[in-house]
């Protein structure tokens, strides 16, 4: 009777650890499927860029931003509120004072050769018709022949080239014809939206001023970004300069990503038997 007992109680423990375990698994695959990647940032420009991204993962346990401000970027990485490779200001300072002493090596290697170039010319000879008058036309027979006999290659070359274009031109125009394809084609074009869909910014402000320095050119340039606004659905406001040649721009954006959503669309495609055999034709 003891030992049934401890051998209930030993598996009534392996058990609990096993659910444990399982549960543990459960609730991080939630984490990262269920809980939406956020990003926000700012874009700028006047004379130069001035960004600030940032992306955070896991309720922020995870966190990423990018800034350029005057030319100078960063880029930091932490992981629970640490940061990831944090270099000394030592080491910056010798990849700098390295990448100082390649670019001055370049410049004088770039004039050793314009000297050497130099040289050259100089002691260039130049062939007078004389010089070509002394050479027989049976030396220049050879060159001739091997000159008639490169013109039939190419020739022949470029027909083969002619036939191989014209037949694969033939088989994409029987692929596209092809009603399978066009279903499958379908189905990825749906896809690809709903990925842009669920990735574009769900609050977004953009303001651009813009000139070329000639009001027709403004003016055509204006109607292309009106109609890539509507059809992007943008949230956009665009000041013209028909006089001035100018170009700056101000932006914010918010948004969030869910790999479950994205899993779910990838899923939903690979499985679509019209994509199978497209996939199968081509690859």
């Amino acid at each position: 009777m003891g030992f049934w007992l401890i051998l209930l109680t030993i598996l009534k423990i392996i058990g609990i650890i096993i659910a444990s375990v399982l549960v543990l698994l459960l609730l991080i695959a939630s984490l990262v499927l269920f809980v939406p990647i956020r990003y926000d940032g700012k874009v700028g420009f006047h004379g130069k860029p001035d960004i600030s991204v940032r992306v955070t993962y896991l309720l922020k346990m995870i966190s990423a931003r990018f800034e350029m401000h005057e030319g100078n970027r960063e880029f930091v990485i932490r992981i629970f509120g640490i940061r990831l490779g944090r270099k000394k200001n030592k080491k910056r300072k010798r990849r700098r004072r390295d990448r100082k002493n390649r670019k001055d090596r370049k410049k004088s290697e770039s004039v050793a050769l314009m000297e050497t170039d130099n040289t050259v010319n100089d002691d260039y000879v130049e062939v007078t018709a004389e010089t070509f008058g002394e050479t027989s036309q049976e030396d220049f027979e050879p060159e001739i022949k091997s000159g008639k006999k490169n013109k039939k290659n190419i020739s022949k070359n470029a027909k083969g080239i002619y036939n191989n274009l014209s037949s694969k031109i033939k088989n994409i125009s029987n692929e596209i014809n092809d009603e399978g394809n066009r279903r499958a084609f379908k189905v990825l074009r749906d896809a690809l939206a709903m990925v842009l869909k669920h990735i574009k910014p769900q609050k977004h402000e953009v303001s651009v001023t813009f000139g070329t320095g000639d009001p027709a050119t403004t003016g055509e340039l204006l109607g292309g970004i009106y109609v890539f606004i509507y059809m992007s659905g943008i949230n956009a406001e665009v000041y013209p300069d028909f006089e001035n040649k100018v170009f700056e721009m101000d932006s914010e954006f918010k948004g969030r990503i869910r790999l479950f959503t994205l899993l779910r669309i990838g899923l939903k495609t690979y499985f679509n038997e019209d994509v199978k055999k497209a996939v199968s034709r081509f690859i």
